[in-house]
């Protein structure tokens, strides 16, 4: 038995970064056409580099740019990047904010120094890099004569995310061991309004600046395991119970093998209080995991620090400790006089096993009454266990709590997907927890199944707008502040690089991955929803606008609809009282006692409604009516339903195929679909309408109310796992492995989303015995495919998708596609596919990280994607029902 306090003892090995830096650019594109663009565009950096050449760029006079030097600080490595040549004004006044997005090469050189006294005996340990690149895109380091070296592109922090553990990479090639060795690092740098802001707000300049840090260290002696203790997750305890059921300790694993986590043991003689670990956990070299803990407590704690001892196997055989000590919070029982700014961290267990923490407000008083509570999203970059900013300014309200998400991180996946998901998961779970009676705080619950009061300002408010037209049953108001419609009207997509090449019919696909978060085409959805539309008159960050036209448009579908606009002359973006005044507050307090906490479809359909949904598996019910699945996949889906009669509803659908109607009170009597006329059976409160191969509607009364939901839509549904993450690599393949850990690393700092990555022979064994669970499955196909994505595809080269996608006898090929899970019929499987290392790293790339960056279906990516973008897209579509491929939502070559 070994403590991992031993360390990892390295020789003393060092590097250098530069502080000079080569520059290219700028190059007009739109935000985040970098992820199909190659990041070293116009560049390819299989040739040699000349740094006296120039290049086509319609930003500057005369349509050409060339190389330019830039100095970074040396103390933080931190480089501003401006180009005061380009006549930004001027672009500024035709173009608006998408004229100042733009581009950027970056280079400098990086210099390994080994140690001064090497024993040359045997394979000498050569170090890893921990490289930390801040509000860059991507980085790769390369050997000076990198021939064919294929460069390998990590993404770098580009929201500079909080709690964010630095990259460990391998060196490109083995550095001298005598003297030192130099690599060329490149870094691509991209302008995005969302990021850097305004200019002439921010920096008083009409001239935007690209503000980088790049730093770069070699990774020091360490333990095997480390614990990442900033990381960690622990609810406050009140009176001595824990405010949540489990903890999450973070580990990173430094040792060249995996270790799997297989136990923990509290050290401390407590009665009534013990841990258990829920789960065994394997971490490979260089991945960080969360350890998900429960907390077993029957009598209140009362100790500062939880003392355990983390449980560990090697893959010898030999058993390893780690000793934690974490810190615990001790809160009282909150009161009335308790401060305003008065929050209390909670804890639950995201996709089954991973750890999660969220804030809550007590209400001022205890009441007989449950209200319901209000549900509150933070903007882009607000870190809510940080920034107390934000907390600070929701106030606590008279009777009913109000529940702070983190969005999974501070800028998540803007409340959409994911982020969308922890909203509900969070209520859910302060419900349960709430409702325990063996608590001191029982009598404080809310109501079981709860509808909620949503807000939100900034990223917030557009969430709030975006889950109340997906969730519209859930919703019983709205207080949208100073939201954005969609990305594409916060900054146009009009300076696209790929537009210049691509056929229209491509374009029109590929745009369907972004419907789903167009709020405006959903506002049909909460036509009868209380809305409070919130903005400051001199918002400099959102403009005013996307409100107001929020407002009209809703108005324009809705003439009667409960909205109210709140302009707020002369304030801006962010201001302390934006919820903190008599308007707001009033709006709460009404719709969180009032009529509207009964669901929607317990009460009566008042004229006529419309349910707009683009991607059914990202859509609920409005009134119990829910779209199951499309007819044809891309395009939007409409039940327009009227009441005739008092027991007789009509229902018009567009482009359904199959839909449900489920109300607690009983169905209605007569439903007439496009002139067909079914009458329930009595006693029924769960319907389906189905479509049939003769398109004729037929009607079943399933007993167990199951969901039979359209799984597919756009690739970013992979992210939407009711379990653990599976990564899928060949055995014995370290190219794979090191993709998997690349993407592992990027869904740990965007999202904290967890990631269990199995071997073929793993996965395999998972899937024989029906082991594998509700969780999304990620195969990486590179040049060495594996068994289990065969067993799932068939034994067809390209199978799914159709052989005219690709070029024929074209090399660098590579394809991304949702596609079937083996054993689970609502989760998904995301393939990865290539033949070569070149094709496979233009498809990491697409992997769904961000918003805003295209990806239906499926996707075949030909080598063009380098210099022309998603126009060097050869095959795009949407899969119809069953996973068939669907020649109207599909375009190829």
């Amino acid at each position: 038995m070994m403590q991992v306090s031993d360390s990892l003892q390295l020789p003393s090995w060092g590097v250098s970064l530069s502080s000079s830096w080569n520059v290219l650019g700028p190059f007009p594109i739109h935000a985040r056409e970098q992820h199909f663009l190659s990041p070293s565009y116009p560049l390819n950096l299989s040739d040699e580099i000349d740094f006296m050449k120039s290049y086509p760029s319609s930003l500057l006079d005369n349509g050409s740019t060339s190389w330019g030097k830039f100095s970074a600080d040396p103390k933080t490595g931190t480089l501003d990047v401006s180009y005061s040549d380009v006549r930004w004004s001027r672009i500024r006044k035709i173009e608006g904010w998408a004229g100042l997005q733009h581009h950027s090469v970056l280079h400098t050189v990086l210099t390994v120094f080994p140690p001064s006294h090497l024993n040359h005996d045997g394979s000498p340990v050569i170090p890893r890099l921990h490289v930390n690149l801040l509000q860059g895109s991507f980085f790769t380091i390369l050997p000076k004569s990198c021939g064919d070296h294929v460069p390998k592109w990590y993404s770098g922090n580009i929201y500079s995310m909080e709690r964010s553990p630095p990259r460990m990479i391998d060196l490109p090639s083995i550095p001298s061991l005598t003297s030192p060795t130099t690599y060329d690092v490149f870094v691509s740098g991209d302008y995005e309004i969302r990021l850097f802001g305004d200019p002439q707000v921010y920096n008083n300049s009409d001239t935007p600046t690209l503000t980088v840090t790049l730093t770069i260290r070699v990774e020091p002696p360490r333990q095997t395991i480390e614990r990442l203790s900033s990381f960690d997750v622990a609810p406050d305890f009140i009176d001595g119970w824990a405010f949540g059921g489990t903890i999450g300790i973070f580990l990173r694993n430094h040792s060249p093998n995996r270790r799997v986590i297989d136990g923990v043991t509290l050290n401390q003689d407590q009665e009534g209080f013990d841990l258990r670990l829920l789960r065994h956990t394997t971490i490979w070299p260089s991945q960080v995991r969360v350890i998900p803990v429960e907390i077993l407590q029957s009598r209140p704690f009362r100790e500062k620090s939880l003392e355990f001892t983390v449980h560990m196997t090697s893959p010898s055989g030999d058993e390893e400790l780690l000793a934690v000590s974490l810190s615990v919070t001790h809160l009282p029982h909150w009161s009335y006089d308790a401060s305003p700014a008065f929050c209390i961290k909670s804890t639950y267990l995201y996709s089954e096993f991973t750890p999660t923490a969220f804030l809550v407000k007590p209400p001022l008083e205890l009441s007989d009454t449950s209200l319901l509570p209000v549900v509150a999203l933070h903007g882009a970059a607000v870190d809510i266990f940080d920034l107390s900013f934000w907390r600070d300014a929701l106030p606590r309200q008279a009777r009913s709590w109000t529940i702070i998400p983190s969005g999974r991180t501070s800028w998540g996946l803007d409340w959409h997907g994911p982020s969308a998901a922890e909203v509900w998961h969070c209520v859910e779970s302060f419900g349960e927890l709430l409702g325990d009676k063996n608590h001191p705080w029982a009598s404080w619950s809310i109501p079981s199944n709860t509808r909620v009061v949503i807000m939100g300002h900034s990223n917030g408010g557009q969430g709030a707008w975006h889950i109340a037209g997906r969730f519209p049953d859930r919703i019983a108001g709205v207080v949208a502040a100073a939201g954005y419609v969609k990305s594409q009207a916060y900054v146009p997509l009009t300076q696209s690089h790929a537009q210049h090449f691509m056929d229209p019919a491509l374009n029109a696909i590929l745009e369907t991955s972004m419907t789903p978060d167009d709020n405006d085409l959903f506002l049909s959805n909460i036509g009868g929803t209380p809305i409070l539309a919130v903005h400051g008159g001199d918002d400099e960050n959102v403009p005013t606008w996307h409100t107001r036209s929020l407002f009209n448009t809703l108005k324009s579908l809705h003439p009667t609809a409960d909205i109210t606009l709140k302009e707020d002359p002369s304030q801006p973006h962010w201001y302390d009282v934006v919820f903190d005044n008599e308007v707001v507050q009033s709006f709460v307090q009404r719709h969180t006692g009032g009529p509207n906490t009964k669901f929607m479809d317990e009460r009566n359909i008042e004229g006529a409604l419309t349910l707009t949904v683009a991607v059914p598996a990202e859509s609920d019910t409005l009134c119990g009516l829910r779209i199951e699945k499309l007819s044809i996949p891309g395009r939007l889906g409409k039940l327009r339903v009227s009441k005739s009669g008092d027991d007789t509803i009509t229902i018009h659908p567009t482009n359904v195929r199959q839909f449900t109607i489920a109300w607690r009170g009983g169905l209605p009597r007569v439903v007439d679909v496009e002139g067909e006329v079914v009458t329930r059976d009595d006693g029924k409160t769960f319907a389906r309408f189905s479509k049939d191969d003769e398109n004729t509607w037929k009607i079943s009364y399933p007993e167990d109310h199951v969901a039979d939901i359209q799984p597919s839509g756009r690739l970013s549904l992979i992210l939407s796992s009711k379990g653990t993450l599976l990564f899928v690599v060949p055995d014995e393949d370290d190219l794979s492995l090191s993709h998997a850990l690349r993407l592992a690393h990027d869904l740990d700092v965007y999202h904290k989303l967890d990631v269990d990555i199995l071997t073929d022979t793993e996965a395999g064994g998972l899937l024989d015995g029906e082991s594998l669970g509700p969780s999304n499955v990620v195969i990486f196909d590179g040049p060495k495919k594996t068994s289990f994505g065969r067993r799932i595809l068939g034994n067809s080269k390209h199978s799914p998708l159709p052989s005219h996608a690709y070029r024929s006898g074209a090399k660098s090929n590579g394809s991304i596609f949702l596609y079937k899970h083996p054993t689970h019929p609502e989760a998904v499987s995301l393939f990865l596919r290539a033949d070569d290392e070149i094709g496979m790293e233009n498809v990491l790339r697409l992997f769904p990280m961000r918003t805003g960056v295209f990806g239906p279906d499926w996707m075949v990516v030909s080598p063009d994607v380098a210099m022309f973008g998603a126009a060097g897209v050869t095959g795009a579509g949407l899969w119809a029902d069953n996973w068939e491929y669907c020649g109207a939502s599909s375009w190829s070559i």
